[in-house]
C-alpha cells in the first residue's frame, strides 16, 4: 500500500474550497471548479474540503467519473456518491431519507435507466439531502464525465437559490481537454453563472516541496533530497511523493517506490499506438524539447510518414504525455517520463539515434539557431564526435550568453573544456585553452557551480608558464579570482587564506603600477581581517593608494571594500563602501556589483543601519535577478531577507526566501537562504520545518566560519526560539572569542542572546541548570571583556547596538535577581528597541515588561498596555509562540486583549505535561486546566462542584509541586511544556 496523500501548501485554493463549503452551510449555495494536470493534487484538496465539511455536520456525496465508458454509462459519479452516502450517513438521516438503505429510496430511475426522469430524481434527492443538512457534493475528474452527469450538474447549478445549503466541488484535468471536448462548452456556460467560480492548481515550488519532504518524514534520507525531488518531478505533487518514497526505499527491488514511479509514468505511454510510442522514444533520446521539423524528419527515417508523426503527436498530447512549448518545440509534460523511456532502450540504440539526430539538426530548416547549436552539441557528445561536439558547444555557449542563460552557457563551456584533451591535433592547434578555461570558470561561478569554477581556474593556472610579465599578470588574475572562489565554493573546512594574495604580490613585485598588485593587497587585507591577523589595515591602505594610481574600477572597488572592512563600525567604513558601490553600479560588471553590495551591506550593518542595508541589498537583488544572475542575486538576497527579519519585516522576508530557495544555485547562497528560512520557521512556531532548513544549511556548509557567515548565528537564534537555551549558551561560549577577535559587533549581539538564554534558564530550569546558566554567562561576559566597549553606538544613526545593550542589561539584571529597578530596565529596553525599529525584540521586551509588572503586582494598567502593543506586533509579523505567550499571560492576569485568538489558552481536556513532584492528582489537573484558561476560583469551583476554599487548597498544592510562585509562572511553565521558547 502506498502512503496516504499529504497536503502541504496550496493555501489559497484550500481557503477558497473551505469558503465555498462554509457559505453553503450558511445558506449561500455555490460551485467551485478546481483544474490542473494529472497528479497536481486536485482530488486531495476537494477530499480534504469535503472531510472538513463532514466534520462540521455536512452530508458528503463523493463521486468520480470513469475514464472508460463515459458515452455508454450515465450518471456514474452520482450513483457512486449516493451509494457511498448510504453506507456512511447517520442513522437518523437514513431513516428519514432512505429507510430501506437502498439506492431505490433516493433515485429509483437509476435502476430502470429512464434518463430524463433520472435527472429530475437525482436533483430531487440532492435537494432532500441538503434540506436535511448542509451538503457537499464532489464530482471528481469531469474530463471523463458522461453527458448526462453534466446535465445533472447544470440542473443543480441553475436551481441555486438563497437559503439552499449545497456546495458543489468539481475537478477536471485541463491538460486532457482536446479540441472539441464536450467539457469546453459546458464550462463556458457554467462559468457565466454568478455562483460558479474556479481556480487553477499549479505545481509546487521549492518551499512547498520542502514541506512535503518534512511531512513524509524523509528529511534525514539524503542531502539535497528536496532539490532533487523538485528537479525531477517538476513540482508535480504525485510524482514528488513517489520520488520521496523511492528515496526512502533501502532496496528498490524490494520496496515499491521505484516500481510505482515507473508504472505511474509509463501507464499512459503504454496506451499509445505503436507510432506514438516510437515518436516519444525518439523524443526521449533527444533529451530536451525538439523542433517539430526535426522530429518529423527523424521519424521518417524510422518508417513514420509526416502525417503519421502529426497524428502520433496529437495522440500523445491528448493523453497528456507531450506538450508544445512556447517556441513550438515538442517535449514531455513530465520530464521524468523521458528518463523512463530512454532508460528502457539499449545503449547502442541511443548512440545511433544521437548520430541521426545530429544529422537532422544539421539539415533542418525553419529552426531556431540557438536550438540548433544546443542540440548539435548534445548529440555530437553522445555520439562520441569530439571535434564536432567541441565546436558546437562553443557555438551553443555563445548563443546562451546572448540571452543570459547562465546555466546553459556554463554547461556548454564546461563540456568544451572537458573535450580539449580529446580533440584532433588540427582542432587543438586552434584553441587557446587557458582563455577557454578562464571563461568556463567565470560562467560556472555565475551559474553557482563553485566546484566547477575552481576546477576550471586551477586547470587554467597550471597551464600558465609565468615566464614573462604578461604571463605573470595572467597568473595573478587567475589567482585573484581563485581566492574569492575557494572559500565560497567549499564546505568551510578551509578558511580564507592569505596564500593566493601573497603569491599575487610575489608575481607582481616588479609590476607596482598594475591593477593586479592593488587587488593583491586588497584581498590580502580581506583575508587577514577574517582570520584576525595583524597588518590588515596597513595592507588595505596600500591597496587604496595603488588603486588610486592605476585608477581602474576593479582595483578601486575591491580596495575600498577591503578598507571598509578594516574600518568596520565607523562612518569612514560606510563612506568607503558606498563609494565602492557607486563605482560598481557605474562599471556594470555583475560580479563586482554583487561584491560591492556585500561591502556596503556589511558596513551599514556594522553601523547599526539595518534598514539602509536591507534597501540596498534588496535593490541589488532585483537588479541581478533581472540580469539573469540568479546566484549572485541570491547571495545578496539572503542578506536583505536577514536584515528584514531583524527589523520584524517578516512577510517581506518570507516572500524573499521563497524566491531565494528557487533561484539559489551555489551551496553558499542556498545556505544563506536556508538560514533565514530556519529563523522564520522557528519564530513562527514551526520547529520541525526550522530544523529541516537548519539541517540542510549544515549539509551545504558543514564547517561554517563563526563570523562572516550566518550559520552559527542562526544555530544560536534557532536554539533560543525553540527553547533549547543550554545549547544556545554553549554555542556562544564556543565561538564568542573568535567573534570578538574578528568582528566585535557579533560578539555583542551574542552576549545579548546569552543573557536571554540565561534568564530563561534562571526562570524555568532546575537548580543545577540555573547555576550552569549563570556560570556560562559569566564566562561569555569575561571572554567579551570591556574593550572595545560593548554595545557602543556607531555614530548618531546607530540605534541597533544600544538596543541590544538595553536588552542585555535587563536580561542580565533579571538573571542576578534585580528587584524594583528591573521595571525601569525593561522600560529602557522597550524604548530602545522601538527606536531601533526591531519589531520582534520590541514586542518581546514589552512582553517581558508586562510579565515582570504582573508577577510583582505593579502597575497593572502599564502591563495591560504593553501586552496590547506586543500582541498587535506579534500577530502582525506572524510570531506564533510569542503571540501565544502574550495571550496566555493576559488570560492569567484576567486582562482582556482586543480580538484575542480563541485558541491561545489551553482548552478543557487538553493533556498537560508539567514537571511536578510528586505528580499532580487528577483533581489538581482539572483545577490546573481551569487556571490556564483564565477562570476565577469561583468559576472553577462551580464547574467542578467544589467550594472556593477547596479550589484554593488545590492551587496551593499545584504551585508547591511545580515549584512556581503564582499562577502566571504556572501558566508560563505549562505553555513552555508544549511550545517553543521566547
Amino acid at each position: 500500500m502506498g502512503a496516504q496523500p499529504v497536503l502541504v501548501g496550496r493555501e489559497p485554493q484550500r481557503a477558497a474550497l473551505r469558503a465555498v463549503v462554509q457559505r453553503a452551510a450558511a445558506g449561500e449555495p455555490g460551485m467551485f471548479l478546481l483544474h490542473g494536470e494529472a497528479g497536481i493534487g486536485k482530488t486531495s484538496l476537494v477530499r480534504e474540503a469535503a472531510a472538513v465539511g463532514g466534520q462540521t455536520g455536512c452530508h458528503v456525496l463523493f463521486g468520480r467519473c470513469l475514464r472508460f465508458g463515459a458515452d455508454v454509462t450515465s450518471y456514474v459519479p452520482f450513483t457512486q456518491a449516493f451509494n457511498q452516502w448510504l453506507r456512511t450517513a447517520n442513522s437518523d438521516s437514513l431513516d428519514r431519507l432512505a429507510p430501506h438503505r437502498d439506492l431505490d429510496d433516493l433515485v429509483p430511475a437509476l435502476t430502470d435507466r429512464s434518463g430524463g426522469l433520472a435527472l429530475l430524481q437525482i436533483g430531487a434527492a440532492v435537494g432532500r439531502i441538503q434540506d436535511d443538512g448542509p451538503t457537499v457534493l464532489v464530482v471528481d475528474d469531469l474530463q471523463w464525465s458522461d453527458p448526462s452527469s453534466l446535465d445533472v450538474l447544470s440542473y443543480l447549478v441553475a436551481g441555486f437559490v438563497p437559503g439552499q445549503r449545497l456546495a458543489i466541488l468539481a475537478t477536471y484535468r485541463d491538460t486532457d481537454l482536446g479540441e472539441g471536448h464536450r467539457l469546453h462548452g459546458w464550462l463556458a456556460d457554467a462559468l457565466r453563472m454568478p455562483s460558479v467560480s474556479q481556480a487553477a492548481l499549479g505545481r509546487m515550488d521549492a518551499w512547498t516541496v520542502e514541506e512535503l519532504v518534512l511531512a513524509r518524514g524523509a528529511a534525514g534520507t539524503a542531502p539535497g533530497l528536496a532539490e532533487e525531488v523538485l528537479r525531477r518531478s517538476g513540482g508535480n505533487p504525485y510524482l514528488a511523493d513517489l520520488l520521496i518514497a523511492e528515496a526512502g526505499s533501502s532496496d528498490e527491488r524490494e520496496q515499491p517506490g521505484g516500481r510505482r514511479l515507473v508504472d505511474a509514468l509509463s501507464a499512459s505511454w503504454h496506451r499509445l499506438s505503436a507510432p506514438g510510442r516510437r515518436v516519444t522514444q525518439l523524443l526521449a533520446v533527444a533529451g530536451a524539447p525538439v523542433a517539430y521539423p526535426v522530429l518529423r524528419d527523424l521519424a521518417a527515417l524510422h518508417g513514420i510518414a509526416p502525417d503519421g508523426t502529426s497524428t502520433a503527436l496529437a495522440e500523445t498530447a491528448a493523453q497528456g504525455i507531450t506538450v508544445e512549448t512556447e517556441t513550438g518545440a515538442i517535449w514531455f509534460r513530465h520530464p521524468l517520463l523521458a528518463e523512463t523511456i530512454a532508460g528502457s532502450m539499449r545503449h547502442q540504440e541511443r548512440v545511433d539515434l544521437h548520430a541521426e539526430l545530429a544529422a537532422q539538426w544539421h539539415g533542418a530548416v525553419d529552426v531556431d539557431e540557438r536550438d540548433r547549436a544546443n542540440f548539435l552539441a548534445l548529440h555530437y557528445v553522445q555520439a562520441g564526435a569530439s571535434d564536432e561536439a567541441f565546436a558546437w558547444s562553443l557555438r551553443a555557449a555563445d548563443e546562451a550568453g546572448t540571452i543570459r542563460a547562465k546555466d546553459e552557457e556554463s554547461h556548454h563551456l564546461s563540456t568544451a573544456a572537458h573535450l580539449v584533451d580529446q580533440l584532433s591535433h588540427a582542432m587543438a592547434a586552434t584553441v587557446d585553452d587557458v582563455a577557454l578555461l578562464m571563461r568556463a570558470g567565470r560562467a560556472a561561478e555565475s551559474a553557482g557551480d563553485g566546484p566547477a569554477a575552481v576546477s576550471h581556474l586551477e586547470c587554467a593556472l597550471a597551464r600558465v608558464d609565468r615566464s614573462t610579465s604578461d604571463s605573470k599578470l595572467l597568473a595573478a588574475r587567475i589567482l585573484l579570482h581563485l581566492h574569492t572562489l575557494r572559500d565560497w565554493a567549499g564546505d568551510g573546512s578551509t578558511p580564507t587564506t592569505t596564500d593566493d594574495p601573497l603569491e599575487v604580490l610575489a608575481l607582481t613585485k616588479d609590476l607596482s603600477d598594475s591593477e593586479e598588485r592593488a587587488l593583491g593587497f586588497a584581498q590580502l587585507a580581506w583575508a587577514e581581517m577574517w582570520n584576525g591577523l595583524e597588518g590588515a589595515g596597513d595592507h588595505a591602505e596600500t591597496a587604496v593608494r595603488l588603486a588610486e594610481l592605476v585608477d581602474t574600477p576593479p582595483a578601486l572597488i575591491w580596495s575600498l571594500g577591503a578598507r571598509a572592512l578594516t574600518r568596520s563600525g565607523t562612518g569612514e567604513a560606510v563612506a568607503d563602501a558606498e563609494r565602492a558601490f557607486a563605482l560598481a553600479l557605474a562599471h556594470g560588471d555583475t560580479r563586482l556589483y554583487s561584491w560591492a553590495t556585500v561591502f556596503v551591506g556589511n558596513s551599514l550593518e556594522s553601523a547599526g543601519r539595518f534598514a539602509e542595508a536591507s534597501a540596498i541589498a534588496g535593490s541589488s537583488y532585483q537588479t541581478l535577478r533581472d540580469a539573469g544572475e540568479f546566484d549572485f542575486a541570491a547571495d545578496v538576497g539572503w542578506g536583505a531577507a536577514l536584515w528584514d527579519f531583524g527589523l520584524g519585516r517578516w512577510p517581506q522576508a518570507r516572500r524573499m526566501v521563497r524566491e531565494l530557495l528557487t533561484l539559489a544555485r551555489s551551496d553558499h547562497s542556498a545556505m544563506g537562504a536556508r538560514c533565514v528560512a530556519a529563523l522564520l520557521c522557528a519564530h513562527e512556531g514551526r520547529p520541525a520545518s526550522a530544523l529541516l532548513h537548519l539541517r540542510r544549511a549544515r549539509e551545504l556548509r558543514p564547517h561554517p566560519s563563526p563570523v562572516g557567515e550566518p550559520l552559527v548565528d542562526t544555530q544560536i537564534r534557532v536554539s533560543l526560539a525553540l527553547g533549547d537555551h543550554r545549547t544556545a549558551l554553549k554555542t556562544i561560549r564556543k565561538h564568542v572569542t573568535a567573534a570578538l577577535h574578528v568582528y566585535p559587533p557579533t560578539a555583542d549581539e551574542w552576549l545579548m542572546y546569552a543573557s536571554q538564554a540565561a534568564a530563561e534558564l534562571v526562570d524555568h530550569g532546575d537548580v543545577p541548570e540555573r547555576d550552569e546558566a549563570l556560570r556560562l554567562l559569566a564566562l561569555i561576559e569575561a571572554a567579551r571583556g570591556l574593550e572595545p566597549p560593548p554595545f557602543a553606538p556607531v555614530g548618531p544613526l546607530d540605534a541597533v547596538h544600544p538596543a541590544y545593550g538595553a536588552l542585555h542589561a535587563a536580561q542580565r539584571a533579571h538573571c542576578l535577581g534585580a528587584g524594583a529597578e528591573l521595571a525601569d530596565l525593561w522600560e529602557a529596553a522597550c524604548a530602545a528597541t522601538l527606536a531601533a525599529g526591531l519589531r520582534y525584540e520590541h514586542a518581546r521586551a514589552l512582553y517581558r515588561l508586562a510579565h515582570h509588572l504582573l508577577t510583582q503586582g505593579q502597575d497593572r494598567a502599564r502591563a495591560s498596555a504593553a501586552l496590547v502593543t506586543a500582541r498587535d506586533i506579534a500577530v502582525d509579523i506572524g510570531a506564533g509562540p510569542l503571540t501565544d505567550g502574550i495571550n496566555s499571560l493576559a488570560a492569567q492576569a484576567h486582562i482582556v486583549l482586543p480580538s484575542t485568538r480563541p485558541d491561545a489558552a489551553p482548552s478543557p481536556g487538553r493533556t498537560l505535561a508539567l514537571p511536578a513532584n510528586p505528580p499532580l492528582t487528577p483533581r489538581e489537573e482539572e483545577v490546573l486546566v481551569g487556571l490556564l484558561t483564565g477562570q476565577t476560583y469561583s468559576q472553577i469551583a462551580a464547574q467542578l462542584f467544589i467550594s472556593d476554599k477547596t479550589v484554593s487548597t488545590h492551587v496551593s498544592n499545584v504551585l508547591r509541586k511545580t515549584g512556581t510562585a503564582n499562577r502566571i509562572e504556572l501558566a508560563e511553565l505549562a505553555r513552555r511544556g508544549s511550545a517553543p521558547g521566547l
